[in-house]
């Protein structure tokens, strides 16, 4: 149930708002059906709080969607890349059709319309996350633990008998609530069928849903709210950075400490069995050696660990920087205790190309103070060095995983400031600092 909890906060903060919001309506018309009005009401609020967190940064979502869309092409054999293609157009169109019908059911603009796009819209994201949580689920007959005799030996009908493991599964969370929560995809899928379930209720109750604010001005309010949140929307990617940072580089984030990982701790357990009976048995670590040394009992080579305390993963699990020379310059760089520059492109072809002039003026910069300045890519290094000459780049350019460019900063080019790892600031390529603006800006931190 620990995995249910942040979707039952959630659930009761829309509940909530949902009495809240059907008591002060009350004041202008008593509902006919308390029942279904909270429930409208809560699934509005609900709907507003999804896709305000995904507009505070649309690109997650849009690398999402084309996470997704690649699995499919894996997944069935089909191409999907023109939708890949698309992916952030469909993230922020989703986004803001989100808010408006979560707005619409509040204030029960067009009912059957609204209702017909929020289940329409539930669907798309059930068959998301039911993909994400049911393709975890393999039949062993592929799997490397087992065989087609192991299992024919044991009685298994191969046929029927599956295993979960959610190392299979295509990808590994929806993105329901961007990287402001983060919900395992069993909790992600229950968590819309039963959302489903809740619109099959509007639709039955949809008459005691009540219409407020009739006529233009429910137009103009619906189509208001489409409009700032899609301009809202430009400005965390086309204008600016995400207003907010969620991700484990924001700044202020120490990134080698965000790489430790903390293991399980584990009570380990052996498996004996007796050479004269078959009785097999757990044995502790402690027990390990007089059971070891007993001519009577034998190792099976099985353990049986038990976990007494669950361990931390690390947030940061696919930062390394590659030379042309295939060797790992990821400690070199982040153990640079002074400061120092990244510049951050998942893309050297499809990057803004000024920016890269205002990138030179940062450099300029950082050779006078004797700081460090690195670009990761995901090019090739013979691209990279034809790129480098066209727009006179100083700095050496490394190799690095596409997700962990994307992750650092929502900006192609976009560069981040650290000292000693750790972030500092930064910069989206339509405001990257001049050289004055920089030195102030350190200096500031100083």
């Amino acid at each position: 149930m620990e995995d249910f909890a942040p979707v039952f906060k959630i659930f009761g903060g829309s509940f909530l708002a949902g009495i809240v919001l059907a008591y002060l309506k009350s004041f202008m018309k008593k509902p006919s059906s308390w029942f279904v009005e909270i429930l409208a009401n809560a699934l509005g609020a609900l709907f507003i709080f999804s896709g305000f967190v995904k507009a505070i940064d649309p690109l997650g979502t849009a690398y999402k969607m084309k996470d997704y869309f690649d699995a499919f092409s894996q997944f069935t054999g089909w191409s999907f890349e023109w939708l890949a293609n698309m992916s952030t157009f469909l993230a922020v169109t989703m986004i803001v059709l989100e808010i408006v019908l979560g707005v619409a059911l509040i204030i029960g603009f067009k009912k059957k319309l609204t209702l017909g796009l929020s289940g329409a819209i539930m669907v798309f994201f059930t068959i998301l996350t039911g993909f994400t949580y049911l393709t975890g689920y393999i039949n062993p007959d592929y799997y490397d633990v087992f065989t087609r005799q192991e299992l024919k030996a044991a009685g298994e009908d191969i046929q029927v008998f599956v295993a979960y493991d959610e190392l299979q599964m295509k990808v590994t969370d929806c993105g329901c609530f961007g990287d402001f929560l983060k919900l395992k995809p069993k909790v992600t899928f229950l968590k819309d069928v039963f959302l489903l379930f809740i619109l099959a209720v509007l639709v039955w109750g949809v008459k005691h849903i009540q219409q407020f604010f009739g006529g233009l001005f429910s137009w103009v309010k619906v189509a208001g709210t489409g409009l700032f949140f899609l301009l809202f929307c430009f400005s965390n990617y086309i204008w600016g950075l995400p207003m907010v940072d969620f991700r484990p580089y924001k700044i202020g984030n120490d990134i080698n400490a965000q790489r430790i990982e903390i293991p399980d701790k584990l009570e380990y357990g052996f498996i004996f069995r007796n050479v004269n009976t078959g009785e097999e048995k757990r044995v502790t670590m402690a027990e390990y050696s007089a059971y070891k040394e007993d001519p009577q009992w034998e190792f099976t080579n099985e353990q049986d660990n038990i976990v007494l305390e669950k361990g931390v993963p690390a947030k940061i699990a696919n930062f390394g920087a590659y030379d042309d020379d295939g060797f790992d310059q990821t400690d070199d760089i982040l153990l640079n205790e002074d400061y120092s520059f990244w510049v951050l492109s998942k893309s050297l072809s499809k990057s803004n190309k000024d920016a890269w002039e205002d990138l030179n003026e940062v450099n300029a910069f950082a050779e006078k103070q004797g700081l460090n300045m690195f670009a990761f890519m995901t090019s090739s290094f013979e691209d990279a060095e034809e790129f480098r000459h066209e727009y006179q780049c100083a700095y050496p350019f490394y190799q690095a995983d596409e997700t962990f460019i994307k992750t650092v900063v929502r900006s192609n080019p976009g560069l981040v400031l650290l000292k000693g790892g750790i972030v500092m600031g930064k910069w989206h390529y339509s405001d990257i600092p001049s050289e004055d603006q920089m030195a102030k800006y350190i200096e500031s931190l100083d």
